[in-house]
């Protein structure tokens, strides 16, 4: 149970990032934790199958909750990683969390070394719960009751070579968090240990990219949905109203930065608004959209989109925002008017009388 749990919450490209080298390390923490293996020597572990890499070097050790590995050598990744689990038989009340930690973790070797700076993965209880690692071992655990929790994660990844193990002229950083709540719906109708359809109320993605020579590319996700937990108490979840943002910027070198912004939300079964705004050495662009809904057919968007720059000039499209049919104002007075072509290109007539095609 709790290797799934760390898994999930651990997920972030995980397999790209760090490989077996993780999986390896949260097996042999789980059997040391059971106590299914007692040996603090790590070559005294069998993980995966017998065709799998295995644990050439390095120490477990258990103390309480908490259960580290130190200098474990696997498939050429050195391993340095502490764990902190509920204690066994402790007794977690109504409104408590059952909390998994990765206090840290480092991956290290001649390609890429990755750091877990912290992780956790927290369930907050509808009843109470009593913790049996036995159980949970041997699989007949009752499955507590949840109402929500949190997934919380900073991880950094500096590559060193590419993928034929040449070394990268400007080593790359990549730096990020990962921030999520949910709530379990389920537990309004008394079955709070089925948490199948659990709903993320909030979600955050960030991180930055840069190398040795300057270069820098940096990105920011989230995800809302205000009062999500009153709306599932209430069982109103189809009124939840989300809303969306993207925000990214790129330096490269010698190069104006490039940033953008997008911000949407959606304010109906087939209505949302949307904004996006791109700035590029000093110029800017904001496109700002309406969607009201669909036509007949449920194919075409419909409603309104405006793009405008620094300077005031704005083009209008109404309606069917997959024909781009619209307007190209200035101080709000129209001097030339989009349409679309039989082949699908866009025409823009002026108001002299001239054209062009895009």
């Amino acid at each position: 149970m709790q290797t799934g749990l760390i898994s999930a919450a651990a997920d972030i490209s995980m397999g790209f990032l760090f490989g077996p080298a993780f999986f390896a390390s949260a097996e042999v923490m789980e059997m040391h934790f059971h106590g299914r293996n007692t040996s603090s020597n790590l070559t005294d572990y069998a993980t995966g199958s017998l065709t799998d890499p295995q644990f050439t070097a390095g120490t477990i050790a258990k103390s309480d909750n908490l259960i580290t590995i130190t200098d474990g050598i696997i498939d050429g990744v050195t391993v340095n990683m502490s764990m902190k689990l509920p204690a066994d038989g402790e007794v977690l009340t109504i409104g408590s969390s059952f909390t998994i930690e990765i206090v840290s973790a480092r991956f290290e070797s001649a390609a890429t070394d990755a750091y877990i700076n912290s992780g956790k993965v927290t369930f907050n209880l509808a009843s109470e719960y009593v913790v049996d690692w036995t159980a949970i071992d041997q699989g007949t655990a009752v499955m507590p009751g949840i109402v929500g929790g949190s997934v919380n994660m900073d991880t950094t990844m500096i590559q060193k070579q590419d993928d034929f193990g040449t070394p990268l002229e400007a080593e790359i950083t990549f730096a990020g968090t990962l921030s999520s709540t949910f709530v379990n719906p389920a537990a309004v109708s008394g079955t709070a240990d089925d948490i199948s359809g659990i709903i993320p109320g909030t979600l955050t993605m960030g991180g930055d990219i840069s190398d040795t020579a300057g270069n820098k590319f940096a990105a920011k996700f989230t995800f809302n949905i205000a009062n999500l937990a009153l709306l599932a108490a209430v069982g109103m979840l189809d009124s939840a109203v989300p809303r969306v943002g993207l925000d990214f910027t790129m330096q490269l070198v010698g190069l104006p930065e490039v940033s953008v912004n997008i911000n949407g939300s959606k304010t109906g079964l087939e209505e949302g608004t949307a904004k996006t705004t791109i700035t590029y050495g000093g110029r800017r662009i904001v496109i700002t959209s309406d969607l009201t809904g669909s036509s007949t057919d449920s194919i075409e968007a419909i409603g309104r989109a405006v793009i405008s720059n620094q300077d005031g000039v704005t083009m209008s499209f109404d309606g069917n925002l997959e024909a781009l049919e619209g307007d190209v104002l200035f101080n709000g007075v129209s001097y030339a008017a989009i349409s679309t072509m039989n082949n699908g290109a866009s025409k823009i007539t002026y108001s002299d009388g001239t054209f062009e095609i895009l």
